[in-house]
């Protein structure tokens, strides 16, 4: 626990040196709606049923450039190769990257709502308690999956287009059982994410674990 609160406040620390990294996935977020916006521009009415799933592409694709600078601190030193040789380190230093993650993403899905929200004239005080759920429950898998990769990519000088290649189509059913959750009238979906973020997660952990060893 000790080492994971060490871990957590250097990663805030660097986290607050870059805040234009920061200002820079609200924008990219802001634009993904906003192309969505006009692309219905042409439409009588617009279609607020599909605010959820603009939120969620939004912070799919705003997330993943996140997610592709996990270890952008790391890299340069071969912080890793160091960190290898200190017993018990794995696991809490995998958890402050991921809290970290889950904390910008949360912050870019609440954003991408109030845009979409403004946008759309969607009420999302009416419809906050069933999609929330949903949209959380899919930001944890999605965090989960794109800590663990872009580990194994980080040193790749194509990691920008690399990680998205392997990352998509990992968090596809995700993707889809968290659009359904929205939609759908009981909690069946709920459980299926759920269900999701629990392989999601030890599997991450695992692979990451082992990833450290090697």
């Amino acid at each position: 626990m000790t080492k994971y609160l060490a871990l957590i406040k250097k990663e805030w620390i660097l986290s607050m040196r870059q805040k234009h990294m920061f200002l820079s996935l609200l924008l990219f977020s802001t634009l993904i709606i906003m192309l969505i916006y006009f692309g219905v521009e042409g439409l009588d009415v617009k279609p607020s049923s599909m605010v959820p799933s603009v939120i969620w592409l939004a912070m799919v694709f705003g997330g993943t450039l996140q997610l592709n600078r996990t270890y952008d601190f790391e890299r340069d030193e071969d912080v890793l190769g160091g960190m290898r040789l200190i017993a018990g380190t794995a696991t809490p230093f995998f958890l402050s990257k991921l809290t970290i993650n889950l904390c910008v993403l949360t912050i870019i899905m609440v954003f991408s709502a109030l845009i979409a929200t403004l946008l759309f004239d969607y009420p999302l005080t009416l419809e906050a308690a069933k999609i929330a759920p949903a949209l959380f429950l899919g930001l944890i898998g999605l965090a989960s999956v794109g800590t663990t990769f872009s580990t194994m990519v980080m040193v790749h000088h194509k990691r920008d287009i690399l990680l998205p290649t392997i990352f998509y189509p990992l968090i596809a059913p995700l993707s889809i059982a968290v659009i359904k959750a929205m939609f759908a009238s009981d909690a069946s979906w709920l459980k299926i994410l759920i269900a999701f973020d629990v392989i999601y997660m030890t599997a991450s952990m695992l692979v990451f674990d082992k990833m450290m060893e090697s």
